[in-house]
C-alpha cells in the first residue's frame, strides 16, 4: 500500500522520523533519493558509508560498557553509604535515557538505589512491569525480543554470584539498548511505508534548504564556481542552447572530469576536500565509482600489455586479486592463474602508474567519457567491460541527474 502525504507538511514528516534537526532533515532527504535501501541506524546519525556506521555502532557500544562501569561503581558507592551528588546524577541521568526511550515510571528504581533497600521480589515486579510497558509502547511485533530480555533480566536478578551493583547497570543499560532498537526497527518500518510518498516532496525539500542556506550566508559554493567555470572554458558550448540544457551540458563535462582525475589516483579513500561542496553529499558513492573505474581500467590496461587473453575468465580473474589493497598478493595470485606470464610485479607497477602517458590514463578517458553522457557509445575497446560500466553509468547519471535538480538555480546563476 503506497500512502499518499498529501496531509503532511514537509516539517511535520522529518520531524516524525528524526526530530527538527536541520542537518539531519536535509541528509534524510537526499538519502531517501539516491539510495533505495537506505535505513536509519541505531546511533541516530544519516552516514550512507556501511564500514563508517559499524565503527560508530562499535564506538557506542564501548562507551556503553564504560557507562556500565560507571553505573556499577555508582550503585556500589551508594550500597556502602558513600555516595555523592555526582553518583545520584549519574543514576538518574540512565534512569533518564530509560523514560524517553518507553513511558516507564523509574521512581522506585531510583528510591531502591538511593535507599539501599534492595528488595529482589520487588526488583522482578519492576523488571514484570518494565516489559509490559515497554510492549504496550512498542507493539506486540517485538514482544519475543523484549521477552528473551525479561528472561535474562530476571535470572540475573536471582543469581546469587553476580552483585546488585552489576545487575542493576546490566539490566538497566540492556534494556536500554534493547528498546533503542526496537526504536529504530519502528522508525525503518515507518519509513518504508512513506518511502514512496515521500520521494515526491524530497528534492524540493532539498532544494529549499540549500536555498535557505545561500540566502543566510552559510553556503558559499567557491570551490564548485571555480569547478564549473574550468568546464565551461574547456568545452565548446552551442549559443542556441537554453539555460537549463547548458547548465546540464557543462555540469556533466565537469563531472567527467572530476572523476578522470580521481580515477587516476592509486589511495583507496577520497578526501570530501577533492570535491566541490556539491557533490560533497554524495563523496561516497562517487568514491566507489571511481574505485570501480580505476579497477575496471586497471584490468584492461594489465590484459593489453601482458598479451593474455582478454576474455571475461579473465576479467573475473583480475577482478577478484585488488592490486589497489594487496598489490603483492595480487601478483601472487595472478602469476599463479598465469604461470607462464613473466614480469608480473613490472606489468602491474606500469599499470597502477597515473602519468600522463599511462596506457591507464587512455581507458580511464574513455570510461569516464562513457558513464558521464547518457547518449555516449561505448568505445570498442572497453567492450569487456561493459556490464560493469553500464551499472556505473546508471549509478553516477542519478547522481548527475539529482545533484542538477537540487542546485540548477545555482548553477545556472554562476554560470550566467
Amino acid at each position: 500500500m503506497i500512502y499518499t502525504l498529501s496531509s503532511l507538511t514537509r516539517s511535520s514528516i522529518f520531524t516524525q522520523l528524526i526530530g527538527p534537526n536541520y542537518s539531519h532533515g536535509r541528509k534524510l532527504a537526499h538519502e531517501l533519493m539516491m539510495d533505495d535501501d537506505f535505513k536509519l541506524s541505531s546511533h541516530g546519525m544519516i552516514i550512507p558509508n556501511p564500514i563508517i556506521n559499524k565503527i560508530i555502532d562499535l564506538t557506542m557500544r564501548s562507551d556503553k560498557l564504560d557507562k556500565k562501569i560507571e553505573m556499577e561503581k555508582t550503585i556500589y558507592n551508594i550500597s556502602n553509604n558513600i555516595h555523592t551528588d555526582k553518583d545520584k546524577l549519574i543514576v538518574t541521568n540512565c534512569l533518564d535515557s530509560l523514560n524517553k526511550l518507553t513511558p516507564v515510571d523509574t521512581s522506585l528504581l531510583l528510591q531502591m538505589i538511593m535507599n539501599n533497600t534492595f528488595d529482589t521480589d520487588r526488583f522482578v515486579s519492576l523488571v514484570n512491569h518494565m516489559v509490559d510497558e515497554s510492549i504496550e509502547t512498542w507493539g506486540k511485533e517485538h514482544q519475543e525480543s523484549i521477552k528473551i530480555w525479561e528472561t535474562a533480566a530476571i535470572a540475573s536478578i536471582y543469581d546469587p554470584s553476580i552483585s546488585m551493583s552489576i545487575k542493576f547497570s546490566e539490566i538497566i543499560y540492556d534494556l536500554i539498548t534493547e528498546i533503542k532498537n526496537i526504536k529504530y526497527k519502528c522508525l525503518n518500518k515507518s519509513l518504508n511505508i512513506l518511502k514512496p510518498g515521500l520521494k515526491t516532496i524530497c528534492s524540493e525539500y532539498e532544494r529549499m534548504q540549500v536555498l535557505k542556506d545561500v540566502e543566510a550566508g552559510n553556503f558559499n559554493p567557491i570551490k564548485t564556481a571555480n569547478w564549473l567555470y574550468i568546464a565551461k572554458s574547456s568545452l565548446e558550448v552551442p549559443n542556441n542552447l537554453q539555460s537549463l540544457d547548458r547548465m546540464k551540458l557543462i555540469h556533466r563535462f565537469g563531472i567527467c572530469w572530476v572523476l578522470n582525475k580521481l580515477s587516476l589516483q592509486n589511495k583507496y579513500t577520497l578526501d570530501d576536500s577533492a570535491l566541490p561542496e556539491t557533490l560533497v553529499m554524495d563523496s561516497y558513492r562517487i568514491n566507489l565509482i571511481r574505485i570501480k573505474i580505476r579497477t575496471l581500467s586497471f584490468i584492461l590496461s594489465f590484459i593489453q600489455l601482458s598479451k593474455i587473453p582478454n576474455t571475461e575468465y579473465t576479467k573475473n580473474i583480475l577482478l577478484d586479486t585488488d592490486v589497489y589493497v594487496n598489490e603483492e598478493k595480487a601478483c601472487i595470485q595472478i602469476s599463479e592463474e598465469f604461470p607462464d606470464l613473466k614480469n608480473v610485479e613490472n606489468i602491474v607497477k606500469i599499470c597502477k602508474k597515473s602519468e600522463d602517458q599511462n596506457i591507464r590514463k587512455l581507458y580511464v578517458e574513455r570510461m569516464c567519457k562513457y558513464v558521464s553522457d547518457e547518449n555516449e557509445t561505448l568505445h570498442p575497446s572497453l567492450k569487456n567491460v561493459e556490464e560493469e560500466l553500464i551499472d556505473v553509468k546508471k549509478n553516477l547519471l542519478r547522481i548527475c541527474s539529482y545533484i542538477e535538480l537540487i542546485y540548477a538555480p545555482i548553477y545556472i546563476a554562476i554560470l550566467q
